[in-house]
């Protein structure tokens, strides 16, 4: 075999396992961990039977899914166009919509997993997340550093669920029993297999993959082998995370324990490993949380990727301003500031580049505040500022703020460009709280300006 051949042939595996991981994290989400919790704690063993059955009704779904999308090289809402014009924009308009509704729980979740592996406050666990999925979308190779992430935190949270099978040391002979021979009655168990069934290939879920495929350009007759490989990888991936998980829960649950329902996942973590039990839950559901952001909003994208065929050459922007105070003592607040701005395209309007200077406090277009700047001192099509503040209140309605700031401007979305430092400022304001708005003289200066800049401001509108 040629050394080209050998380097396609790897290539094609690691994309094969990638895209069956994509779907099967993009399956183990925090409803996941909550479903597979709550239905053991109600049946049992019993829930042995509603894995193994809705195991084989996902697979033969996502075989014919998977066979019909990437043989033809067609994505669904390709698929949807021709099987009735226009009901593929109708998808693709459903898919990014839910996609956006089930990563609002998904960011959650995963500041949740913040929370109980390492403390972090819920709101910075929020923030964190968002740009853990937003970095990796923004770098150059964005599929494989997908790829990666979605098969280290998948194997993730099997080693760690199945340290805690070891410590709970569930009953396995009574759940291969009650797996193919249930105690319980089979239409009792038909609501939690069809729920199974919807979280494991309902929704966009299902698409993900072959969407994956579709874009490494594995398709057409010939590569039918790789394509079944590939989705009986992922139902594989997903189902034994199913399968440790649901023993972990029942080693806790057969004796006797009752978990708590507003987190049952939690609880059975707790109870059976303890406060270690826990901190290891933490890390399943940031796992589980962070790989679902990524593979719902992967989805999304390619559901609108072929809605207008020139998508590619349009001119897209994206901006966020994030606000936070932080209350020190009584007479200190911290405030953060946090702006972004991308732009995607060539040719980009002057009116959409971004105009950093000046000190306001309003939102004027794509004018952005940073102090030691001349207001619009100069035009950028990306950036990032961070700005911070210290208030301390001398009275009632006057203060002193110190104020450090930094801004990097950037042309290409790389993160080694994205995360460079660009220019620092610093300044000082007096400020008084009068009847009429505020009154604040401020000196600040930047790092790469020449001279520093001495301002007054009224109100905080003008």
């Amino acid at each position: 075999m040629s050394k080209n051949n050998v380097e396609k042939k790897s290539k094609n595996s690691s994309v094969l396992l990638g895209a069956a991981f994509i779907m099967a994290t993009s399956a183990i989400g925090p409803g996941f961990l909550v479903q597979t919790a709550k239905f053991t704690n109600d049946v049992k063993a019993n829930f042995g039977f509603v894995i193994l059955v809705s195991v084989l009704l996902a697979m033969i779904v996502q075989l014919n899914v998977w066979r019909v999308l990437c043989v033809s090289e067609l994505r669904g809402q390709d698929v949807a166009n021709k099987l009735l014009p226009g009901l593929g924009y109708f998808v693709a308009f459903l898919v990014a919509l839910g996609g956006l509704v089930f990563n609002i729980g998904n960011v959650g979740g995963s500041a949740l997993g913040f929370n109980a592996l390492l403390g972090i406050p819920k709101m910075a666990g929020y923030f964190i997340s968002g740009g853990v999925a937003i970095t990796i979308f923004l770098l150059k190779n964005a599929t494989k550093a997908m790829d990666m992430l979605t098969k280290v935190l998948g194997g993730c949270m099997i080693v760690v669920i199945f340290i805690v099978i070891l410590i709970v040391k569930p009953p396995i002979g009574l759940a291969v029993k009650d797996t193919f021979v249930p105690s319980e009655s089979i239409s009792n168990l038909i609501p939690a297999i069809l729920t199974l069934l919807g979280g494991t290939v309902g929704g966009y879920i299902t698409f993900s993959g072959a969407h994956r495929l579709i874009d490494a350009k594995i398709t057409k007759e010939e590569n039918l082998a790789e394509i079944n490989r590939s989705s009986i990888m992922g139902i594989g991936i997903a189902t034994l995370v199913r399968v440790l998980l649901f023993l972990a829960v029942l080693g806790v649950v057969i004796k006797g324990v009752t978990l708590a329902a507003e987190n049952p996942a939690a609880d059975a973590f707790r109870q059976g490993a303890g406060e270690i039990g826990y901190r290891f839950f933490g890390l399943v559901l940031l796992s589980a949380a962070i790989t679902s952001i990524v593979g719902a909003a992967y989805t999304s994208v390619s559901f609108l990727k072929t809605f207008n065929k020139n998508i590619e050459k349009q001119i897209f922007q994206t901006k966020a301003d994030i606000r936070m105070s932080f209350p020190i003592s009584s007479r200190v607040t911290y405030r953060l500031n946090l702006f972004g701005g991308f732009t995607f395209g060539k040719d980009v309007p002057y009116y959409y580049h971004f105009y950093p200077g000046g000190i306001f406090e309003q939102n004027l277009v794509n004018f952005v505040s940073f102090q030691g700047y001349q207001f619009g001192n100069f035009a950028t099509d990306n950036l990032i500022v961070a700005g911070n503040d210290f208030q301390f209140r001398i009275k009632k309605n006057y203060f002193i703020t110190g104020h450090v700031n930094f801004i990097n401007t950037f042309d290409e979305h790389k993160i080694n460009h994205i995360l460079k430092l660009g220019d620092v400022s610093g300044g000082i304001t007096a400020g008084y709280k009068s009847p009429f708005g505020q009154i604040k003289l401020n000196y600040s200066k930047a790092v790469n300006k020449g001279k520093g800049i001495f301002s007054v401001i009224l109100g905080h509108w003008f």
